[in-house]
């Protein structure tokens, strides 16, 4: 993960609004690279506890318990997920999209700094508490109640 210095005032990235939100939660950085490959944050997907626990040297009750701190202290934040929101909509715009295709767009609009998976955004949204009308289902990300383009036969 990357330091942001303690002046800035402001997270520049989904990246860093994430990393902000896994600093407030008072993790030491080992704990805070579990917990982001937990939760997606790290930009790959989410991924299971016993995957999270395996790329720190934890136990998965560990690494539950860390992501329970993180989930614990984010009602307390007072600074508004901007990077989190702005994500949301831009897919919510461009659905329906591929799954795959949502990290290109991402780093396109400025939100991210690189690719990051569809999963992980869903997790900070619900961390958050960030609403959304997105659902993935076979690789597709569409708003609910949406219906998949239909490809002419």
């Amino acid at each position: 993960m990357t330091s942001i210095s303690k002046n800035q005032s402001r997270p520049r990235t989904l990246e860093h609004e994430l990393e902000e939100l896994l600093r407030a939660a008072k993790l030491a950085d080992k704990q805070a690279r579990a917990v982001a490959v937990r939760l997606g944050w790290d930009g790959r997907g989410a991924s299971s506890l016993a995957t999270a626990a395996a790329t720190e040297g934890y136990s998965r009750e560990r690494v539950r318990q860390l992501e329970e701190r993180v989930r614990a202290n984010a009602p307390s934040l007072e600074a508004r997920p901007a990077h989190t929101e702005a994500a949301l909509r831009l897919i919510e715009e461009l659905a329906p999209i591929a799954t795959g295709d949502v990290g290109a767009h991402l780093v396109l609009a400025g939100i991210s700094r690189r690719r990051f998976e569809f999963s992980g955004l869903l997790r900070a949204a619900e961390i958050l508490g960030v609403d959304h009308c997105l659902e993935e289902r076979d690789g597709v990300i569409r708003r609910y109640g949406q219906r998949l383009r239909q490809e002419a036969a």
